[in-house]
């Protein structure tokens, strides 16, 4: 049984009254304010001209990223790879309707030269990239 990376409920309650007003499922809250700040960085550390993001990961995170650094860049081409191939060519094909090209990689260092910005959202303990 393979179980999602972040379990949770955000609750907001009425600050007058303490009656609870909203239940919001804590792993789409957590994967969207991840993705906002990963684009708000990249906007102030890429190049304006930054049109290729290497996407390192495939899941849940990484849709929101991949459209969170499209949102602030642009983005001409998506390159996502992930340790299981066939995982990484699932989300690529989730991802066609874009406006940007989207491939599967099956080698990860021979397309780290090609990105303008890599983004990286996996929960291996190793790690990926050596210089």
């Amino acid at each position: 049984m393979q179980l999602p990376a972040i379990h949770g409920l955000y609750m907001l309650f009425d600050a007058a009254t303490g009656i609870p007003q909203m239940f919001l499922d804590a792993q789409e809250l957590t994967v969207r304010r991840t993705a906002a700040a990963s684009a708000l960085a990249s906007k102030y550390l890429s190049g304006e001209n930054s049109g290729t993001l290497l996407m390192i990961g495939t899941g849940a995170l990484a849709p929101h990223l991949i459209l969170a650094h499209a949102s602030v860049r642009p983005i001409k081409k998506v390159i996502i790879w992930g340790r299981n191939p066939l995982k990484a060519k699932s989300l690529a094909n989730d991802m066609r309707q874009e406006k940007f090209e989207v491939m599967a990689a099956s080698n990860l260092t021979d397309n780290l030269c090609q990105a303008d910005i890599i983004s990286s959202a996996t929960l291996s303990s190793t790690p990926l990239i050596y210089r």
